[in-house]
């Protein structure tokens, strides 16, 4: 059994389907929009529920279905650029904390290294290129392997930015690096 709720007003919309007496199925279904089947429902209507990876995805009666808006499409995009943002931030964390314990002694002598500065900001670069893969890959509708790839094409092009922008400004007062020591 179905309740039927449609308040189509200004900044006000709501088309709501309410499912009575169903377990295992939502207790209410956004259905984003009048569409052919929610104009024509009626409280009351026993309607077919179309269930993938625990959302309602369409509803029909009679041979006229719609689809709702409870879909997880782009929710895999979404649960990718947050693991790609943790990423280098993770790892910088982890390769600074190791180098920490490794070079605790030189560091106390020397001062912490310049090289750490551009690794952070190599780290926090890679985190803000996932919101243009992100947004490309939802442009041209690649999903979370392009957006992906697209992390990886951009990851690179910080890192030779920062080399490039690093090797320029050693002024006067640069701080030198460590003997041993590369930019990145």
């Amino acid at each position: 059994m179905a309740t039927v709720v449609i308040r189509d007003e200004p900044k006000q919309e709501e088309f709501t389907l309410r499912l009575h007496k169903t377990p295992g199925l939502p207790q209410e279904i956004d259905m984003g929009g009048e569409g052919p089947l929610l104009e024509r429902l009626e409280a009351g209507d026993d309607v077919t529920v179309t269930l993938w990876r625990d959302h309602a995805v369409v509803v029909a009666r009679d041979g006229i279905a719609q689809e709702t808006a409870d879909t997880p499409e782009d929710e895999a995009d979404f649960i990718l650029a947050v693991a790609l943002a943790l990423i280098p931030i993770g790892a910088f964390l982890l390769h600074t904390g190791a180098s920490a314990c490794a070079g605790a002694r030189v560091w106390a002598d020397t001062g912490l290294p310049a090289v750490l500065v551009l690794r952070l900001k190599w780290a926090l670069g890679s985190t803000l290129c996932v919101l243009p893969a992100l947004a490309l890959a939802g442009l041209a509708e690649l999903g979370p392997v392009g957006e992906a790839l697209l992390w990886c094409a951009m990851v690179p092009l910080v890192r030779h930015y920062l080399v490039r922008k690093s090797v320029r400004s050693r002024g006067r007062h640069a701080r030198p690096l460590a003997a041993g020591s590369t930019l990145l």
